[in-house]
C-alpha cells in the first residue's frame, strides 16, 4: 500500500501538471498568431459592460454585468458564442448583507450558483460579484454590497459565493480591491493603513476567496492606499495580490479608475473599463519602447488564461434560457430570504428606550470611557 499511494499521487501531479503546460502551450500559440494591435484590443472595452471578440482567432470577449445580487443590465453582449440573450426578468436575490445575516455559506454558494446559471443563461459570462469590501460605517452608501464588517464573515460567505458563481460558466469578480468604503468620496479617499492591516483586515476577504475559492478576477478600487491610486498600486496588485497571494489570473479596473495607463499596466492592472485611457495612451509607450513588450504579453496571457480556465475560451458550455427565473432559482431566493429576516421581540416593551434610564446612561458612560 506505501508503495501504490505515491505512484497514484504522480499519476494525478502528471495529470494536473499536462493540463497546466497544454493550456500553456495554447496561449503561447495563440499569442504569437496575434498582432500588436490584437494584443492591445484584449485590455479595454467594446462597448460600456463589455470587452470586443476577436473573430479571426476565435477570442469571445468578456460580457459583463453588475450583479451583487442578480443580472441588472439589459445591455446587448458580442454574442460570439452566447445565445441569444433571453427578454425574461432575472432573480433579484437577497443583497449582500441578508445573505451574511444567515451566517450560512452552503445557502450562499446554492444561491450564487443559482445567480450564475442566470447570468450565463442571459449571455453573460462575467458578473461584477461579489462585492468584498468590510462595511466599516452602515453610513458608507453602498452598505446592501456589503457582507458586513466582520473579515471572517465575510470571507466565509464570499468565498462560497464565488465556488457558487463559478460552479456555473462564469467568472466571479472579486471587487473592490481594497479598502474602499465611503461611497460618496471614493474617487477622492486616501486610506492610510499598515501592511499588516492590509493582510489580515482588509485583503482576508480576497485572500481567501484567491486561495481557497479560486477567484478568477479581481477589480481594483477608486481609492488611493498610502498615496497611490489602487489601479496602479505596485504593492498591491503585484507583491501583495500576486507575489504573496499568487493570484494568476486577470486583473480589471472599476469604471473610469485609471489615471495612469502606463503606471497601472506596470503595476498588473490588465484590463480599463470606463475610460480610454489603455485604448488611446498604451499604443505609443509600447511603440516607443518606453514600455517593454513583456508587459503587454504578460497581461494579454492573464487574460486569455482566465478565458481558458474559466471555458469562455476553448469549451463554453450554455445554460437554457429556462433557468432565468425557473424553479431553483424562486425556491433557493425564497429560502434565502426567509433566513436572512430577523426579528427582534420587545420583551417587557423595552424599546423606545428611554434616555434618562440609570441602565442606558450607564452603557454609555463605559462606550464613552
Amino acid at each position: 500500500m506505501r508503495r501504490i499511494i505515491p505512484i497514484i499521487l504522480m499519476l494525478i501531479s502528471q495529470s494536473a501538471f499536462s493540463q497546466i503546460i497544454n493550456i500553456e502551450s495554447k496561449i503561447d500559440s495563440l499569442i504569437s498568431k496575434m498582432t500588436f494591435w490584437e494584443k492591445l484590443h484584449q485590455l479595454y472595452p467594446y462597448d460600456v459592460l463589455n470587452t470586443g471578440d476577436n473573430p479571426r482567432l476565435g477570442i469571445p470577449g468578456f460580457y459583463m454585468t453588475d450583479g451583487p445580487h442578480g443580472y441588472r443590465y439589459p445591455e446587448s453582449t458580442g454574442g460570439m458564442t452566447y445565445p441569444v440573450p433571453t427578454e425574461a426578468l432575472a432573480t433579484s436575490f437577497p443583497i449582500n448583507m441578508a445573505i451574511a445575516a444567515t451566517w450560512d455559506p452552503d445557502l450562499a454558494y446554492r444561491m450564487a450558483r443559482a445567480m450564475g446559471n442566470e447570468f450565463v443563461a442571459k449571455g453573460i459570462n462575467q458578473p461584477l460579484a461579489p462585492t468584498l469590501y468590510l462595511c466599516n460605517d452602515p453610513r458608507n452608501g453602498r452598505s446592501g454590497e456589503s457582507y458586513g464588517e466582520d473579515p471572517y464573515l465575510c470571507a466565509r460567505i464570499g468565498t462560497s459565493t464565488v465556488k457558487g458563481i463559478q460552479s456555473t460558466p462564469s467568472i466571479a469578480t472579486i471587487k473592490s480591491y481594497i479598502c474602499e468604503n465611503a461611497q460618496n468620496t471614493r474617487m477622492t479617499d486616501t486610506i492610510t493603513v499598515s501592511r499588516r492591516m492590509l493582510m489580515e483586515h482588509w485583503g482576508w476577504p480576497f485572500k481567501q476567496s484567491i486561495q481557497d475559492a479560486n477567484a478568477l478576477c479581481v477589480m481594483s478600487a477608486y481609492v488611493k492606499v498610502n498615496d497611490t491610486s489602487a489601479s496602479q498600486n505596485y504593492l498591491l496588485n503585484k507583491e501583495i495580490l500576486r507575489n504573496e497571494w499568487g493570484y494568476p489570473y486577470y486583473m480589471v479596473s472599476d469604471w473610469g479608475s485609471v489615471n495612469d495607463a502606463g503606471a497601472s499596466i506596470s503595476s498588473g492592472l490588465d484590463v480599463c473599463m470606463g475610460s480610454i485611457h489603455y485604448a488611446s495612451d498604451l499604443w505609443p509607450l509600447f511603440l516607443s519602447g518606453t514600455l517593454s513588450d513583456s508587459i503587454l504579453n504578460n497581461s494579454v496571457k492573464r487574460v486569455l488564461l482566465t478565458k481558458f480556465i474559466s471555458g469562455i475560451l476553448d469549451w463554453q458550455p450554455c445554460v437554457p434560457v429556462n433557468e432565468v427565473s425557473g424553479f431553483t432559482s424562486q425556491t433557493v431566493n425564497y429560502e434565502a430570504a426567509s433566513k436572512s429576516l430577523i426579528l427582534l421581540k420587545n420583551t417587557d416593551n423595552i424599546l423606545p428606550l428611554n434616555k434618562n434610564t440609570k441602565a442606558l446612561q450607564a452603557y454609555k458612560l463605559t462606550i464613552e470611557l
